[in-house]
C-alpha cells in the first residue's frame, strides 16, 4: 500500500476512534519490524505535514525481552540509533 493511502487509512482510525487529541504526547512501541517501523514513519509524515489530527511529541520504546540473546540486543541498539537519527 502507498504511504498516501496508508496515511489517509490511520488518520481515518485516529479520527474514527478517537485515540487522541491533536498534538498529543505519544508513546510508540517500535521493535524494529516492519509494522511498528510503519507506524513510526506514519505518525512522523503526519507531524511533518502538520495534519489536522497529528500528534505532537513522540517517543520511541524499545522492549527487549532478553530472550532472543545478542539479537535482541542489537535490534534495541538499532531502534535506539534511529530514534536519535529522527529526533524522537
Amino acid at each position: 500500500m502507498a504511504a498516501r493511502q496508508v496515511r489517509a487509512s490511520v488518520e481515518r482510525m485516529i479520527a474514527r476512534h478517537r485515540l487522541w487529541a491533536p498534538g498529543a504526547r505519544l508513546v510508540v512501541a517500535v521493535s524494529g519490524g516492519a509494522d511498528s517501523l510503519c507506524v513510526l514513519g506514519t505518525l512522523l509524515d503526519l507531524r511533518a505535514g502538520k495534519r489536522p489530527l497529528a500528534p505532537g511529541e513522540l517517543i520511541v520504546a524499545h522492549l527487549d525481552h532478553g530472550l532472543r540473546g545478542e539479537a535482541g540486543s542489537a535490534d534495541a541498539t538499532w531502534v535506539a540509533q534511529l530514534a536519535e537519527e529522527l529526533g524522537v
